[in-house]
């Protein structure tokens, strides 16, 4: 897994000098020799697919950027500002990326969600 900045798309030549100097450097940090060889099988998933399988925006399999006005708490919130009863959880919610993140966002979308719980059914 080789996290990209978000909103940057390589083109198939470029993303495959990209896995092959990555291949050659985990080679070398491993002492790997000849790795190359002993590769069975190599799938590439690259931001290209984020977008046309799973409809990421920017390309990002992490969500939004680690910049200021993207983190914490100025990341989208988790109740929608438009439609009523409408929650989000995830990378590109409050809290942020990663498992544990995602988790609490949806704890926070749970006791959104909770005190109300009746009146949703």
């Amino acid at each position: 897994l080789v996290p990209l900045p978000s909103g940057k798309t390589p083109t198939k030549a470029e993303q495959n000098t990209l896995v092959a100097q990555y291949i050659d450097q985990f080679a070398t940090m491993c002492s790997i020799e000849s790795i190359n060889e002993k590769i069975v099988s190599q799938t590439v998933f690259g931001p290209h697919d984020f977008i046309t399988k799973f409809y990421s925006h920017n390309a990002s399999m992490l969500g939004s950027s680690h910049i200021l006005s993207q983190s914490a708490f100025f990341r989208t919130p988790n109740r929608s500002k438009k439609v009523s009863n409408l929650y989000y959880v995830g990378a590109n919610t409050v809290p942020g990326i990663g498992l544990p993140m995602c988790l609490i966002s949806a704890e926070l979308v749970l006791s959104r969600i909770e005190p109300n719980w009746e009146a949703l059914l």
